[in-house]
């Protein structure tokens, strides 16, 4: 990460997170969405890697932690991101049972909080044999 001091210029590099230099990770640990894997709430930072690990950044010292990861059966299939109010959602298609569940993060507590199937799933999708996420906003929580 890279802090620039609008003012002066001066730039500060912190390390988020350290993967293993070969090729299979430098793959894996690009985010899923780049418009979407950055997100600020109260006054810290969050980052989600393609591992699915989540970071907290704070932006007056830029130190980090991982604050908690995805569950490993999102990670199954296609996923896309959005972020509200101190919640990730997790929109994710497994393509091995055509299924499909938007799951609830909440970030200052670092855990699951909701999850929901989506119902039907293989019926909805009549016009492509394989769906792949390019976009996803939630409207309201999961509740």
């Amino acid at each position: 990460m890279v802090k620039v001091d609008r003012k002066i210029g001066e730039k500060t590099f912190t390390k988020v997170a350290s993967y293993s230099n070969d090729a299979e990770t430098l793959y894996k640990q690009t985010p899923f969405s780049f418009k979407r894997c950055v997100f600020l709430h109260n006054e810290d930072l969050y980052f989600i890697d393609g591992f699915g690990d989540v970071y907290r950044i704070q932006t007056g010292s830029g130190e980090s932690d991982k604050v908690f990861s995805l569950s490993e059966d999102s990670m199954a299939g296609s996923l896309e991101t959005f972020y509200r109010d101190g919640n990730l959602y997790v929109f994710s298609i497994n393509h091995e049972d055509n299924s499909a569940k938007i799951e609830q993060y909440s970030l200052p507590e670092g855990r699951r909080s909701g999850e929901m199937l989506i119902k039907h799933f293989p019926e909805l999708n009549t016009f492509n044999k394989k769906v792949y996420l390019y976009d996803f906003v939630m409207l309201q929580d999961l509740k």
